[in-house]
C-alpha cells in the first residue's frame, strides 16, 4: 500500500508493507506522519539502511555489506580500500557527557576536529599546506602548527633542528614537577632568566656561565648560588661564609671577588654546604675560586689571585 494511507490510534503502531519496488516493510508510529523502515534487500551482495524519515523512498544504500559490520560494540571497515568521508561544516552546537564527536569543520584546507564531552573543540589533524611540512595537532580548537622538514625533523625517535632552528621557552618561578625517570629543560626568571635542568630527584643544575652578581649583608654567612658564574661583593664590615646553598650534585662553581671582605670557612667535616678548601679562602679583587659540589657539600678545584 501507499504511505501515509492508514493512521494507527494512539499509543499503537502498524507494521505495513510499502507498495516500491521492491516492496519494503515499514513501522508506522502512533503520531501517524512519521514512518521507519524496517529492513530491505535489494540483491544478495547490497543492503539498506533503514531511514528515520518521513518519506520512506528515502533509504540509504550499503554495497557489499559484508566489508563493514559490527561486534562486540565496535563497528569494523573489512576492506582495505576502504574510507571514510565526513562532510564539512562550520561549527557544530551539543556535547554529550559521556561521548565525544569527530567532525570536519570547514575552514581552508578542512581540519578533523573532536569535541569531548565538555564541549571544547581539539584539531587532530592540520591539513599541510605541501608535501614538505607534516601536521601538528593543536588543542585550543583554532590554529594547528606546522613541522616544517627544512627546520624540524622528527626521525626513529630523534627530534632534529635545521641549521637556523631554535627552542624558545616561557621562563618560570621553579622547576617543573619531576617524574621518574625524567629530566626538564626549563628557563628560570632571574634577571636576565638562566637556562636550567631538573633531574627526577628534583635536583636543579644551571647550565649557563653568564655572571650573576651578589652583595652580600651585613654579617651574613651563608648565601644562595643563582648561577654557574657569581660576581661576589662582600660588606663593609666583612663576611666570614661556611656555608653556599642550593646546588645539585655535581655542579660546579666560579666565583669573583671584587674587594677583600670574604672569608670562606675551610671545613673538612663535610656538612650539609660546607667548603672543603685546601686552606683557609680570603678574597681580594680579582680573586677567583673555583668549587665542585659532591651532593652533600663543597669541594675546591682551584683558586687564583689575578
Amino acid at each position: 500500500m501507499a504511505a501515509g494511507t492508514w493512521t494507527p490510534a494512539a499509543t499503537r503502531g502498524q507494521i505495513w508493507l510499502h507498495n516500491g519496488t521492491p516492496n519494503t516493510p515499514v513501522f508506522t508510529d502512533d503520531a501517524g506522519g512519521d514512518n521507519y523502515i524496517v529492513t530491505t534487500t535489494a540483491n544478495l551482495t547490497d543492503g539498506y539502511i533503514p531511514t528515520w524519515t518521513s518519506n520512506v523512498d528515502d533509504q540509504a544504500k550499503l554495497d557489499n555489506p559484508g566489508d563493514l559490520y559490527y561486534q562486540s560494540g565496535s563497528l569494523r571497515v573489512q576492506n582495505a580500500s576502504a574510507e571514510l568521508l565526513l562532510r564539512e561544516r562550520a561549527s557544530i552546537s551539543s556535547s554529550f557527557a559521556g561521548y565525544g564527536h569527530i567532525w570536519v569543520r570547514s575552514d581552508e584546507p578542512t581540519n578533523l576536529v573532536f569535541r569531548d564531552d565538555a564541549a571544547t573543540d581539539h584539531i587532530v589533524v592540520k591539513g599541510p599546506p605541501t608535501s614538505t611540512d607534516f601536521s601538528v595537532p593543536t588543542f585550543n580548537g583554532t590554529d594547528g602548527g606546522l613541522l616544517r622538514s627544512t627546520g624540524l625533523t622528527f626521525s626513529s625517535g630523534k627530534l632534529a633542528l635545521g641549521a637556523n632552528g631554535n627552542v624558545n621557552m616561557d621562563e618560570r618561578a621553579v622547576a617543573p614537577g619531576p617524574s621518574a625517570g625524567e629530566g626538564a629543560f626549563w628557563v628560570k626568571n632571574d634577571a636576565p632568566n638562566t637556562a636550567m635542568f631538573s633531574d627526577d630527584a628534583s635536583e636543579d643544575t644551571y647550565l649557563t656561565g653568564a655572571p650573576r652578581s651578589l652583595t652580600l649583608g651585613a654579617a651574613a654567612t651563608t648565601f644562595a648560588i643563582t648561577g654557574r658564574f657569581m660576581v661576589i661583593t662582600g660588606d663593609a664590615g666583612t663576611n666570614t661564609i661556611a656555608t653556599i646553598t642550593g646546588a645539585a650534585a655535581g655542579q660546579e662553581l666560579i666565583l669573583l671577588f671584587v674587594d677583600g671582605n670574604v672569608t670562606i670557612t675551610d671545613d673538612n667535616a663535610h656538612t650539609a654546604d660546607s667548603v672543603d678548601l685546601s686552606a683557609s679562602f680570603t678574597s681580594a679583587d680579582d680573586t677567583v675560586l673555583k668549587l665542585i659540589y659532591d651532593g652533600t657539600s663543597w669541594y675546591e678545584i682551584s683558586r687564583s689571585v689575578n
